[in-house]
């Protein structure tokens, strides 16, 4: 069930942490060029099938190890730091604010300059 939940996030299923990083990533590209858009957005489709290919393999591919077949479950301790991860990854893909939010104020920063700089080039060209 992790498997499935942590692969499902970085193909970036929606209700996931991964698909606010998609999304934001190609809503900024579609902006600046199309055609790196759709190259991205074939990445994306790329890397989604094969996701769900690797995890079709890994669980439900033949086992060729036997020696793969005797291993134990996870135990307590790894089932609550997992649950915690799966947790987190489902809470900010419904809700991604606190995210966004925190990262806001180094956007902010990283954008005002920026344009100080492009400001400081105009007036040293001229």
């Amino acid at each position: 069930m992790f498997f499935l939940i942590f692969a499902l996030a970085g193909l970036g299923l929606p209700g996931t942490s991964g698909f606010l990083g998609e999304f934001l990533v190609l809503a900024g590209v579609f902006q600046k060029s199309y055609l790196a858009a759709m190259l991205a957005t074939f990445g994306v489709i790329l890397g989604a099938a094969y996701m769900l290919w690797l995890t079709k393999r890994v669980i439900f591919g033949e086992t060729k190890n036997n020696e793969i077949k005797t291993l134990s479950d996870l135990n307590f301790l790894e089932i609550i730091m997992l649950a915690s991860l799966a947790f987190f990854i489902i809470f900010f893909g419904f809700y991604p604010t606190p995210l966004m939010d925190t990262m806001s104020i180094s956007i902010d920063n990283l954008i005002s300059n920026y344009q100080a700089d492009l400001v400081l080039n105009m007036m040293e060209n001229k």
